[in-house]
């Protein structure tokens, strides 16, 4: 059996490190660092584990996916709690609402690139304090809790982790925290490891993390306008951003720049060196050359970074845009979809039973993943949750019409065979009993289900909530809905709910036959049929690398209204370019009302696939470069090389897998070459 010991990144000693803590002006230092080298050294092999095994995830999204990110505005539910000592309000340690107001403000402005001194790139990405509450009352979004109970908290602050002096930091945040699928958590406090002037903040990475500390800590001396730098800097940490001095160690020796995607700070277009407090300096002491300008328009460096130490830092990078999008669709997309930014809903499904167990908590078994309609909550186990059973139906919702058949896929954590159940409460009577309301009850050796649901067409309640519950259990025993076992050895799993909406909209005119897909040289082809079709407009051919984030790829026209079969074919060609070997996809059938209806998935494999990546040399160059495309369908098509700010410079046709490329017309900078099947190359211009 797959069993991965869960360590909780955020449960640690503090160690004193070489690096000296300077503070800052108005962003103070961060403890992310120390975080992580104590997880490390606690269990450096289970460490590096699960740090490649995220870091991979992000990597295969970038490469395959980030050129489909519509750059879509995403707002951002926050809560903060603001964990006093008893102090009124607008005391140093209990700032006032104003203050915090202004310091969000601060964060969107960094985030946004709002104002004339604002550089790089627009993160497309905002934040607000919630008005709903997980138990669906109404919200200020800001918490105010007397934290003078807890041991050492009034003259020692927070700990991260443990730290002498310092109150434990699993018991601060229990003081006031909200599920992690749904909000960013944000806690003020007075200290952090015994000091209020120090360290700034710290946070934790998203994917394998504790429900129990996920989240931002800030100090409460940075907690204002002026100092929001800061938690533009530790939001950065919540979407997997590293520091830009970051040397896969103690952040005292200069990155490695041979692969600027596996090393450092994983970003290409941000410049490795060590790290700096001030913005005087103008010559990077790893390459003894000036500081590459990575915003043109401002004269700005990797000093101005928000992911380095300085007070001066002003802007993202788009590779770091690309990045920390990516991170929010792999692992905090219920951000998107939580309902807390609107006000709470006027109904709620149906009181259930609360699942009991007859273990504790397991590291091992939990729902990890909820893949529904619009819905995708990543989470974890039942002991990284902290909970064996969770409510979601209030803020995590998703509508659904009568007769239409949706995937509806359920990952157990890490992937460990698991028992995995899915119920509807179709009649809303607060119990899984009646017949058609089990969707999924199976057991899987591979650790996640994949099912087609669909929505009866009559017999069931509709526009009122319902409840949808998801369980993932020990393979020892089978669940039931109301009941998890497990064993002593490896704890319970976990149940969590989901709030179901059907609509009053009747069910879409068209008939599904059938739709299958096959491999033909280069080609996948793509056929089906359906019968009955009424108003029927068009079918969006979606395709996914990872059987998750579908995009579109084509469209075809449908027949309209029809009583009889009708057949079409869609061929996706040169599949090689997509350096993928499985491929899967789906159909979107769009009525002419704009109501739409999911087909099951296909997916397809390609046996050649082969991944040579291409390179260029020398790098850094002051003059030509030769550039050797490792794919050698590449021949014939045409290369774009661009500059940090994503601005053409030129467009080339490679006319063999090995040719020169001159850049001694350009000035000193970072520039890429995109090539034809979704590589980008960095270089280094001297």
């Amino acid at each position: 059996m797959r069993q991965f010991l869960f360590f909780i990144i955020c449960t640690f000693s503090i160690i004193t490190l070489d690096t000296p803590v300077v503070a800052q002006n108005s962003t103070g230092t961060c403890g992310w660092q120390a975080a992580r080298e104590m997880a490390k050294k606690a269990d450096p092999v289970l460490f590096n584990l699960r740090k490649m095994a995220s870091e991979k995830k992000l990597q295969q999204y970038l490469q395959h996916n980030r050129l489909q990110d519509t750059d879509s505005l995403y707002t951002i539910p926050l809560v903060v709690h603001v964990i006093h000592t008893g102090t009124p309000v607008g005391s140093p340690d209990n700032p006032s609402d104003a203050d915090i107001t202004d310091m969000i403000t601060g964060l969107n402005d960094a985030w946004r690139k709002n104002g004339p001194s604002y550089g790089g790139v627009d993160m497309k990405m905002q934040f607000q304090l919630a008005v709903r509450s997980p138990q669906c009352g109404t919200t200020t979004g800001i918490i105010r809790v007397n934290g003078s109970s807890v041991p050492n908290y009034v003259s020692g602050g927070i700990a991260i982790g443990t730290y002498p002096g310092s109150a434990d930091e699993w018991t601060v945040k229990a003081l006031s925290r909200w599920p992690n699928t749904d909000y960013i958590n944000i806690w003020i406090v007075n200290k952090i490891n015994g000091s209020s002037t120090g360290t700034g903040g710290f946070a934790y990475f998203a994917e394998y993390n504790s429900a129990a500390g996920d989240g931002i800590v800030i100090n409460s001396l940075y907690a204002n306008g002026a100092s929001s730098k800061t938690l533009a800097h530790e939001m950065g940490h919540v979407f997997e951003m590293y520091h830009t001095f970051y040397d896969d160690a103690f952040e005292t020796t200069c990155p490695r720049t041979d692969s600027c995607a596996f090393y450092g700070d994983r970003v290409c277009d941000t410049e490795g060196g060590l790290v700096e407090y001030v913005c005087t300096n103008t010559i990077n002491s790893c390459t003894g050359l000036p500081y590459l300008i990575e915003d043109a328009t401002h004269n700005y460096t990797v000093l101005n970074n928000y992911m380095n130490y300085t007070d001066c830092a002003w802007m993202f990078t788009q590779g770091q845009k690309d990045r920390i999008r990516a991170t929010l669709f792999l692992f905090r997309q219920g951000l998107i979809s939580s309902g807390a930014l609107s006000p709470p809903p006027a109904s709620s499904p149906a009181t259930a039973c609360v699942p009991t167990a007859d273990n504790g908590l397991s590291p091992y078994y939990g729902v990890e993943k909820l893949e529904f309609n619009d819905l995708s909550v990543y989470s974890n186990s039942s002991l990284a949750d902290s909970l064996m059973y969770i409510d979601r139906s209030c803020n995590q919702r998703t509508t659904v019409r009568r007769g239409q058949t949706y995937p509806l896929t359920i990952t157990g954590s890490y992937l460990n065979p698991c028992w995995i159940k899915a119920f509807i409460d179709y009649n809303n009577d607060g119990d899984f009993d009646d017949a058609g309301e089990t969707l999924i009850s199976t057991f899987t050796f591979d650790g996640f289900v994949t099912a087609n649901i669909t929505i009866p067409s009559s017999g069931v309640v509709i526009t009122v909530p319902l409840r949808l519950r998801i369980i993932a259990d020990d393979p020892s025993f089978e669940p039931t809905a109301c009941h998890l076992t497990g064993v002593p050895a490896s704890g319970a799993g976990q149940a969590e709910d989901y709030g179901v909406i059907i609509s009053s909209d009747p069910p879409l005119p068209v008939t599904w036959l059938y739709f299958r897909g096959k491999t033909i040289a280069k080609d996948n082809i793509l056929e089906w049929a359906t019968a009955n079709e009424q108003n029927s407009k068009q079918f969006d051919v979606e395709r996914s690398l990872n059987g998750t984030d579908f995009y579109r790829t084509g469209i075809v026209h449908a027949a309209g209204t029809s009583d009889h079969t009708n057949t079409y074919q869609y061929t996706d060609h040169d599949i090689d370019r997509l350096n993928s070997e499985f491929m899967f996809y789906r159909l979107k059938q769009i009525d002419i009302d704009g109501n739409y209806k999911y087909s099951s998935i296909v997916p397809l494999r390609y046996a050649e696939k082969k991944t040579v990546n291409s390179i260029v040399y020398p790098n850094p160059t002051q003059g030509s470069i030769t550039l050797i495309t490792g794919d050698h369908t590449l021949a014939g098509s045409t290369a774009i090389l661009y500059d940090m700010n994503g601005r053409l410079m030129e467009k080339f046709k490679l006319t063999a897998n090995s040719q020169q490329v001159n850049l001694a017309k350009y000035m000193a900078g970072i520039y890429f070459i995109r090539l034809n099947n979704g590589e980008v190359l960095k270089i280094v211009k001297q």
